[in-house]
C-alpha cells in the first residue's frame, strides 16, 4: 500500500502537487525512565531545490497516531507529552535539526489525543509565510518529522503521515511582473521618457560568514527579462535598509558585509551566469561597521553602459545577493529596493572580451595542490589554510584580474634549514652577479617582484627584500646571527635546545642597522618588493593555520589577516621557531612556529599570493625557488632495532616528510607549473645542492649527509659543496639570469 493510499486527495489553489512527503511504516517511540525528551525521525523528505523555496506558502503535517491509550488521574490535566515535530535538516545525510545562530531548527505540529488507544487523524498546525519555518528553509535543506515524549509511560505510536504543501504558480520572492495591473512587459505612451519601477523583496534576510569562506543568499529577482527590456533599461540601483556585524575593523579598509546585484541565467539559478570564465557580479555597497543599527545605504548607479547592463540576454534575471565573509562577519538586510529606470534607449555595445577559463581552472588545480601537499607532510592535522579559500572564490566581475599583456612578474621562494640557508645565499649570489654583470652591489629586490620565505628562508627574504640588503651584507649578518644564536643555551627549562631571546636580539640588532629602529614594522606600502614569511600558528593539537606576515595589505582579506602591525623582528623570530631548537613565538596571544612543517618550501604560497594579489592573468616571467640541500633518505626504522631506536627512527621519518621541500616540489610540478601564466615560455628554476652516493638503490636516488640545521662549525665547508654543486649549474644559472636583466619599476 502507497504511503499516499489512505488519504483523500489535497488540493489547494495555485497548488502543483498534493502530498510533498510521508510514510505508511509504523514508528514508535517510548520514553526513558526519567523526565528526559526523546525523540526519533519517523521519515523525511528529498532535499528542496530552489523553486520549492520560493514558492511554498503554507505546510502541514497529518498524522494517523495516538499517545499510549491510557492516562492516570493526577496527569489529566498537564496535558499530552506525545506529540510530532517539524524540523529543518542541512541535507539528506542530516539526521539532527540545523542551527541558525543558537536555534534549532525545530517546531512542535501537534499533540496526539490524551489516553485514547485507537489512532486518529491529526492534522497539525499550517506553517506559514508569517511563521519562522519557511522563511529558514534553503535550498539544499530536507524538511523532516520527529515522534517526541516526554516523561516515564508516555509513548507515540504513528502508523501512517504526510506533510501536505501549497506551492503557487510563481515566486513569491521575485516579483514576476513590472507592474500589478500586468504580467506584460512595461511600455508607456512617446510623451513619457522614463519609467521608474522598484522591486521589493518579501523577507528579510540573514547571513553570517562561520569561516574564511564567503557565505551569501539571493535575496530577490527582477522579472524575467525579454529583449524590449534589455535594450531599454537605462538605469539600476540598489537600496538597503541593512547593518553588518565585523571583527577587528579598520573602517578604512575592512568592508566584509555588502551586497552584490548580478545575473543569473533564469530565474531557478542559484549561482551567477559565468561568462567565458567570468562570474557575472558587481559589488552594489558594503554596509559600514561602524553602524551597529539599521541604517539606508545607496549603492553604485549601474549605468547603460556598464559592464552588467551589457552582458544580459533574453530569459536573465538580474538579481540581489546578500553577503559576508571571514568568521565574524554577517550582513543582516532589512529591507531593500532595487529601482529601475527604463527609458527609449538605442542598441546597446557588446560586452568587452575576456578569457578566463584557463584561469579559474588553473587557480582550482593550484588549491588542489596546497590541499595535496599539506594532507601528505601534515597527515591527520587539520590545516586551515587562508590562501586556499581565496582561490575558491569566484573570479567576480568587478575585479581586476590581471592583464596579460603587463610586465611579466619575478618570484623568488626561499626554503627553510637552518644554518644551510647559507647554500640559499650563495646559489642568489651566483646568479645576481650574472643578473648585473658582476656588480656584487646590486640588491635583489630591485630585481624581484616578491619574495616568500619559509624558517630561515623567511629571515632571508625579510633582510633582501624588507630590509633591502645585498646578497653580501646578508651573508655577512647570516654567518654572525648563526654564531651568536647556535651556541647560546636556553635557560627557560623547555625543550628547546636554544635561547629564543638571543635570537630575537640579533634579528633586532640587524633591524635597528638598517632602519635605526629595532621595533620598524613589516609593513612597507612603498617597497617595489613585496615580501612575505610563512609561519604556523598552533589553535590546537591538530588544528593549524599557516600564516603569511607580509610587507604589503592583502586586499582581499581582513586587514589584520595580513599581519602588517608585526614588528619585523617578531615576524623573523616566528618563522624561525623550529619546533626543538626554539621555543613559539607569542604574538596576540597566539603561538607561532616555523612554517617548516608542511610549507617548507613556500612555493605553493608563493603562487596563490601572487594570484590573489596581481590577478591569475598576469605573467610570470621568472619563478626562482632555491633549497638549503637534500639530505639523505630517511627509512621509517628496522624492526629489529628495537622499540626505543624504532620510535627514533619514525620521528626522524616523520619530521623528514614534514619538511621535505623535494616533495612539494614534486606537487608544484605536476599539478601547478604545466599552467603558470604565459604558458610555453622557460619560467621556472630549482636550485638545491644534491650530491648523490654511490650506494644509491634503482630506482630510489639517495645523497650525501649534509651539515645538520644548528651546525654553524660546517657552514664553510657546506658552502664549498655548494660552490661544487653550480660548477654543474652554469647554463641553468644563466638562463635564470636573462630572465632578471634590468630592474623592477
Amino acid at each position: 500500500m502507497s504511503w499516499t493510499s489512505a488519504f483523500p486527495a489535497f488540493s489547494a489553489v495555485g497548488s502543483e502537487n498534493s502530498a510533498f512527503a510521508g510514510s505508511d511504516k509504523i514508528c514508535e517511540l517510548y520514553s526513558s525512565d526519567d523526565d528526559a525528551y526523546c525523540y526519533k525521525l519517523w521519515f523525511k523528505s528529498e532535499p528542496v531545490d530552489r523553486s520549492f523555496c520560493y514558492r511554498v506558502a503554507q505546510l502541514q503535517l497529518v498524522t494517523d497516531s495516538h499517545d499510549q491509550g491510557w492516562i492516570s488521574e493526577e496527569s489529566v490535566y498537564l496535558g499530552s507529552w506525545s506529540w510530532f515535530e517539524v524540523v529543518i535538516l542541512a541535507d539528506a545525510n542530516a539526521t539532527e535539526p540545523r542551527f541558525k545562530g543558537k536555534r534549532e531548527l525545530k517546531w512542535r505540529s501537534h499533540n496526539n489525543r490524551i489516553g485514547v488507544p485507537d489512532k486518529s487523524r491529526h492534522f497539525g498546525i499550517v506553517f506559514d509565510r508569517r511563521g519562522e519555518l519557511l522563511d529558514d528553509l534553503e535550498v539544499g535543506n530536507v524538511i523532516g518529522v520527529r515522534l517526541c515524549t516526554r516523561f516515564p509511560g508516555w509513548s507515540n505510536h504513528a502508523y501512517e503521515g504526510r506533510i501536505d504543501v501549497k506551492l503557487l504558480n510563481e515566486d513569491l520572492f521575485s516579483p514576476q511582473s513590472w507592474t500589478l495591473a500586468s504580467p506584460a512587459t512595461p511600455g508607456f505612451s512617446p510623451e513619457i521618457k522614463n519609467g521608474v519601477y522598484t522591486l521589493l523583496p518579501t523577507t528579510e534576510c540573514n547571513v553570517i560568514a562561520n569561516d574564511d569562506a564567503m557565505a551569501s543568499r539571493i535575496w530577490f529577482t527582477t522579472p524575467v527579462l525579454d529583449e524590449y527590456v534589455i535594450q531599454r533599461i537605462e538605469e539600476l540601483q540598489l537600496y538597503t535598509y541593512s547593518y553588518g556585524v565585523g571583527v577587528n575593523v579598520d573602517p578604512k579598509k575592512d568592508f566584509w558585509s555588502w551586497f552584490d546585484v548580478m545575473i543569473l541565467d533564469s530565474p531557478e539559478a542559484t549561482s551567477p551566469k559565468i561568462v567565458d570564465g567570468l562570474s557575472l557580479v558587481w559589488s552594489s555597497h558594503q554596509n559600514k561597521p561602524e553602524d551597529e543599527d539599521n541604517t539606508n545605504y545607496q549603492g553604485y548607479v549601474f549605468g547603460r553602459d556598464d559592464p552588467l547592463l551589457r552582458f544580459l540576454e533574453v530569459g536573465n534575471v538580474i538579481a540581489v545577493r546578500v553577503c559576508a565573509k571571514f568568521a565574524g562577519w554577517a550582513n543582516h538586510a532589512r529591507d531593500g529596493q532595487l529601482v529601475v529606470r527604463i527609458a527609449n534607449g538605442g542598441e546597446r555595445e557588446p560586452p568587452p572580451p575576456y578569457q578566463l577559463e584557463d584561469a579559474k581552472e588553473n587557480t582550482l588545480r593550484l588549491q588542489a595542490a596546497i590541499k595535496e601537499n599539506y594532507n601528505e607532510t601534515r597527515p591527520g592535522i587539520n590545516v586551515q589554510s587562508q590562501m586556499t579559500a581565496l582561490l575558491s572564490d569566484e573570479l567576480r566581475a568587478d575585479e581586476n584580474h590581471g592583464d596579460p599583456d603587463q610586465r611579466p612578474l619575478r618570484l623568488l621562494s626561499l626554503d627553510g634549514g637552518g644554518v644551510r640557508g647559507i647554500s640559499s645565499l650563495h646559489i642568489l649570489k651566483e646568479i645576481m652577479l650574472k643578473v648585473s654583470n658582476g656588480d656584487a652591489s646590486a640588491k635583489p629586490c630591485d630585481y624581484f617582484d616578491m619574495i616568500a620565505g619559509t624558517s630561515t628562508g623567511g629571515l632571508i627574504a625579510i633582510m633582501l627584500g624588507r630590509l633591502q640588503m645585498t646578497v653580501d651584507e646578508c651573508i655577512k649578518s647570516y654567518n654572525e646571527l648563526a654564531k651568536v644564536v647556535f651556541t647560546s643555551e636556553n635557560h627557560e627549562g623547555t625543550i628547546a635546545r636554544y635561547d629564543g631571546k638571543v635570537l630575537a636580539d640579533c634579528i633586532k640588532k640587524i633591524v635597528n642597522q638598517r632602519t635605526q629602529n629595532s621595533d620598524a614594522t613589516m609593513l612597507d606600502e612603498q617597497g617595489k618588493c613585496k615580501v612575505f614569511v610563512v609561519a604556523v600558528r598552533s589553535e590546537s593539537v591538530n588544528n593549524e593555520a599557516p600564516v603569511h606576515i607580509r610587507t604589503f595589505t592583502n586586499k582581499k582579506m581582513p586587514t589584520h589577516y595580513s599581519n602588517t602591525n608585526w614588528k619585523i623582528w617578531q615576524a623573523g623570530r616566528a618563522t624561525s621557531a623550529a619546533p626543538t631548537y626554539f621555543d613559539q613565538m607569542v604574538v596576540d596571544g597566539y603561538n607561532y612556529t616555523d612554517g617548516g612543517l608542511g610549507a617548507n618550501n613556500p612555493i605553493l604560497e608563493l603562487l596563490a599570493e601572487v594570484s590573489s594579489v596581481y590577478g591569475p592573468l598576469r605573467p610570470i616571467g621568472c619563478l626562482l625557488s632555491i633549497g638549503t640541500g637534500i639530505a639523505p633518505n630517511v627509512s621509517l626504522g628496522d624492526p629489529t632495532d628495537g622499540p626505543i631506536r624504532g620510535i627514533l627512527h619514525i620521528g626522524q621519518a616523520v619530521a623528514a616528510l614534514a619538511t621535505n621541500c623535494e616533495r612539494t616540489r614534486d606537487t608544484f610540478e605536476s599539478a601547478s607549473l604545466p599552467y603558470l601564466p604565459k604558458q610555453g615560455e622557460e619560467k621556472y628554476w630549482r636550485f638545491n645542492v644534491a650530491i648523490s652516493t654511490k650506494d644509491t638503490k634503482p630506482g630510489i636516488p639517495n645523497y650525501e649527509s649534509i651539515i645538520e640545521l644548528d651546525d654553524y662549525k660546517n657552514m664553510d665547508a657546506f658552502v664549498e659543496k655548494t660552490k661544487e654543486y653550480l660548477k654543474g649549474q652554469t647554463l641553468a644559472v644563466e638562463q635564470c639570469a636573462a630572465k632578471l636583466q634590468g630592474k623592477i619599476n
